[in-house]
Order: structure tokens, then C-alpha cells, then sequence
């Protein structure tokens, strides 16, 4: 099967980050917008958010997902999400230094709606998808014993234990 590959050069939030995510090459520009602002209009991540999000470090993932904070394309590489960068015009990378996120942070989860944050937080529970237990999982699934002859019980596959390809700018 060919690799798939993610060209992200402009805005990608919500269902367009969960597709780019599973990407094998995420690549990004100057231009790059990303953000999961699901929780501060009413709904929760989706489309796989959990899994890329999980394989982030620390708790950055469950950040994002709170918050809907945006990230540009050098801070997507430096986390992870992204695997390449590239400059998409003759653009010299700018960093100004400024420290504003913890702000951001707090405005937008103050503009949140409360039940969004708290279904967004709970369904981070455990916080790394390795820490998640068979006994975790079967909770989501009962036998259909008496109600459905061609039921099968769901065999989840062993993760290998990689994470998302780490690269440098």
C-alpha cells in the first residue's frame, strides 16, 4: 500500500487535522494553521484526534484538545504532528520570542462551553493510549449472546509501541 502523504500549507482544524494526522509524511509551511477547536464550540475531538493527540509528550495532546490552541507549522514539527517542513515562498522563519499561549490558553477554554471541556477531559482517561487495559476496552463491548447468531467478539490487534516520526527543522 503507498504512503500517504499530508501537504499542509494553509488552515487544517477539526475532521481536515484528523485526516492529515494519519498522514505517514505531514508536511507543513510558514502558513500552517492547526488547531482541534472542537471543545469551545459544544463538541468534543473526533475523527482519530485521540490517538495522534495520545502520542504526543506529556500532556500536550490533551492541552490542545482543551483548548483549541493554535499551532503553526514549526511548532507542529517540534511536537510531532508534523514530520517535514518546508518553506512554501522565499519567507526567512520568524521568532519573536513572545511567551502569550498560557493566555491563549485560559481565554479560550474561559469561552468554551464547561460540558464540551468536562466530555473532552474525561474521555482522556487514561491520558496515553498504552495505559489503556483490555479490561478498559471490553467496558465498550458486550456479546450480543441470544440477539445476534453471526456476532463475534472484537480482537484488538497489539500496538507496537511507536510513536509519531519525531523530525528537525
Amino acid at each position: 500500500m503507498p504512503s500517504k502523504i499530508a501537504l499542509v500549507d494553509g488552515i487544517v482544524m477539526g475532521g481536515g487535522a484528523g485526516l492529515a494526522m494519519h498522514a505517514a509524511f505531514r508536511v507543513v509551511t510558514e502558513n500552517t494553521v492547526f488547531a482541534m477547536p472542537e471543545a469551545s464550540i459544544g463538541l468534543f475531538p473526533d475523527v482519530g484526534a485521540s490517538k495522534f493527540l495520545s502520542k504526543l509528550p506529556g500532556s500536550f495532546g490533551e492541552y490542545l484538545a482543551l483548548t483549541g490552541t493554535r499551532l503553526d507549522g514549526g511548532e507542529m514539527l517540534a511536537c510531532g504532528l508534523a514530520s517535514h517542513f518546508v518553506l512554501s515562498k522565499e519567507n526567512e522563519v520568524e521568532n519573536d520570542g513572545e511567551k502569550k499561549w498560557i493566555k491563549d490558553a485560559i481565554r479560550s477554554m474561559r469561552s468554551a462551553s464547561p460540558t464540551s471541556l468536562k466530555i473532552t477531559l474525561k474521555s482522556w482517561d487514561p491520558p496515553k493510549l498504552e495505559s489503556i487495559t483490555d479490561e478498559m476496552v471490553g467496558k465498550f463491548f458486550t456479546g450480543l449472546a441470544g440477539i445476534d447468531p453471526h456476532w463475534v467478539d472484537l480482537q484488538l490487534p497489539i500496538r507496537s509501541g511507536r510513536t509519531m516520526a519525531r523530525a528537525r527543522l
